[in-house]
């Protein structure tokens, strides 16, 4: 029952944050959902970051369920992302579609592996 609680509580915040990144953003007049790309790059990073360190310093299945599965799962958004590509498709947006599709695919596969590389290399900002 606390791994509910602990998922519960993190993916409220990651929703939360997933919010104030829209409500930040939407001021700017992008081609592309920024909003959505940015909140799915940044809980790559954050959950390759969380999952290098677990894999490495803990078995603490708490932090996993509140870091990874809860904050990263309720900051991405892959439902908003399919969404937004529908409608660029119904749009004839087909560029756009093509960039954002393919954009957030890569930069979302470089960040976890940026997040893995970080914490397996021990590298210090």
């Amino acid at each position: 029952m606390n791994n509910f609680l602990y998922v519960f509580l993190g993916s409220g915040l990651g929703g939360c944050l997933r919010y104030g990144l829209m409500l930040g953003l939407r001021k700017y007049n992008f081609i592309l959902p920024i909003h959505t790309l940015f909140a799915n790059v940044i809980a790559c990073l954050f959950l390759g970051l969380t999952m290098g360190y677990l894999m490495q310093h803990t078995q603490n299945s708490s932090l996993k369920f509140i870091l990874a599965i809860g904050i990263c799962g309720g900051l991405s958004t892959y439902s908003s992302f399919s969404y937004e590509v529908i409608q660029q498709m119904e749009s004839g947006d087909w560029l756009n579609v093509f960039i954002y599709s393919l954009g957030t695919f890569i930069l979302c596969l470089l960040c976890i592996l940026l997040g893995l590389w970080i914490v397996k290399t021990g590298f210090k900002f």
